[in-house]
Formats: structure tokens, C-alpha cells, sequence
């Protein structure tokens, strides 16, 4: 599967996932998760299917680096979003320690794919030149 289909499909999984959780939020009137919500969404959908759209106007082969980085957003989504969930729901101190360092890694991992995506355009904006 090319690299942009691959961005498109976990985008859209997560999308569906933050729309789904906006619904339950609206109908159960908890707004808790709100924050949860919204990174699904614009750190899944949106910047993932910016990511995609890169890769399929680019027209290139990806290379390893595209998939480090894709594969480490892909990984950083859930956790950072997941222990941002569990984090808000709880007021457990044992399970608040537990889950604020998966929760913190996610949002590193995150942060790390996007500067290696601004690697990734530089580079091909250096060889473009």
C-alpha cells in the first residue's frame, strides 16, 4: 500500500473514532474528554491527511524515513490521546502515574514526527531546487 494510502486510512480511522467520541460527549452531556476529542482530530485526521496529501503530490517512493515518521505518528496518536483519556477520567493517583508517562511518550512521539516531517520537506525541497 503507498504511503499516502496508508496516512489516509489511520487519518480517517481516526477521525471516525473523535466523531464518534464527540457524539457520546454531546448526548451524555460530559465534556470531560474534550481535549481528547480534539487531538484525535487535528492531530489524526488533520495532519495526517495533510501528511497523505504530501506524499501523494509529491509522486515519490517512500523511503525509510517516510515510514519512520508516519509509523511514529501513528503510535504517538493513541498513546498521547489514550493516557490524555484515561488521565481526565481518573482520579486515581496509581493510575494516573501509570498512564501520564504513556500519555507524555505519545506526545513526544508526536512532537518527533512532525520535526522529521519537516526534515522530510526540506529535503525535498533542497533536491527540488
Amino acid at each position: 500500500m503507498r504511503m499516502s494510502s496508508v496516512c489516509f486510512v489511520y487519518a480517517t480511522l481516526c477521525v471516525i473514532v473523535g466523531m464518534c467520541l464527540g457524539i457520546w460527549m454531546g448526548v451524555s452531556e460530559d465534556h470531560t474528554l474534550g481535549p481528547v476529542h480534539a487531538h484525535l482530530n487535528v492531530i489524526g485526521w488533520v495532519s495526517l491527511a495533510i501528511i497523505g496529501l504530501y506524499h501523494r503530490g509529491s509522486g515519490r517512493a517512500a523511503t525509510t524515513l517516510d515510514r519512520v515518521q508516519a509509523a511514529a505518528l501513528m503510535l504517538g496518536v493513541p498513546a498521547f490521546a489514550g493516557g490524555l483519556g484515561v488521565f481526565l477520567s481518573t482520579s486515581n493517583p496509581m493510575v494516573e502515574r501509570i498512564v501520564f508517562p504513556i500519555g507524555l511518550a505519545g506526545t513526544f512521539l508526536c512532537l518527533g514526527a512532525m520535526v522529521l516531517f519537516l526534515v522530510i520537506v526540506l529535503r525535498d525541497g533542497r533536491k527540488a531546487a
